[in-house]
């Protein structure tokens, strides 16, 4: 009961990512009002070389404080996809509002200085199945204790079975191939997939001509 009641934080907290903090991302406003006080009242004179420059560079992406909240949302619709299913439509449209917004702020606002490799996006997958993991626990606690115990354990071995081998399949299949694949190699797949990809768009053009 006490978890299903507190479904109002959450449902909350996604509506305010979804609206006014994406928004409030897309739209920049504090590099805006910074630049209008600089260029309407300091003026560019008045600040140093060194300064101009630390300005006009590109900002990076903070993987390190977006990643948290999109964890966050995923756990909420984790745990309340049964006990409060609004939350998993609020849940949606945090992710789709974020995908919109950091698309167009990968593509124009920010920019990073170095190529990880996309090696936080090993970290994000266990994080994932591990937040999945937990929310079958958990869900599988909340049925035993209202007293559904064949349910509970039907979806326990079940969803644990289902996770645990998608989990392995996407161990095999990407994680542990592209933690050894060389970078000459994945050179060379990226130069195929680039022909092909044009091609495919010459032939295209071909027969629509």
């Amino acid at each position: 009961a006490g978890v299903a009641d507190n479904s109002q934080f959450f449902l909350d907290n996604m509506i305010v990512g979804a609206g006014p903090e994406a928004l409030f991302e897309l739209s920049q406003m504090l590099k805006i009002v910074s630049s209008f006080f600089i260029l309407r009242f300091v003026t560019v004179e008045a600040k140093s070389q060194r300064s101009l420059e630390q300005f006009e560079e590109t900002e990076q992406v903070a993987f390190g404080e977006l990643v948290p909240n999109f964890i966050f949302a995923f756990m909420s619709a984790c745990i309340y996809f049964a006990l409060a299913p609004i939350v998993n439509f609020a849940v949606a449209m945090y992710f789709i509002m974020n995908y919109k917004v950091f698309h167009h702020q990968a593509l124009f606002v920010y920019a990073q200085k170095h190529d990880g490799g996309g090696r936080i996006m090993y970290l994000l997958n266990r994080m994932i199945f591990v937040t999945l993991y937990v929310s079958i626990v958990i869900f599988f606690s909340i049925l035993t204790l209202k007293g559904a115990p064949a349910q509970a354990t039907t979806f326990f071995y079940s969803m644990a079975l289902l996770t645990l081998v998608m989990d392995l399949k996407i161990q095999q299949t990407f994680v542990q191939p592209s933690a050894t694949l060389a970078l000459l190699k994945a050179r060379e797949i990226d130069e195929q997939t680039k022909l092909k990809i044009e091609r495919g768009e010459k032939f295209r053009l071909y027969r629509e001509a």
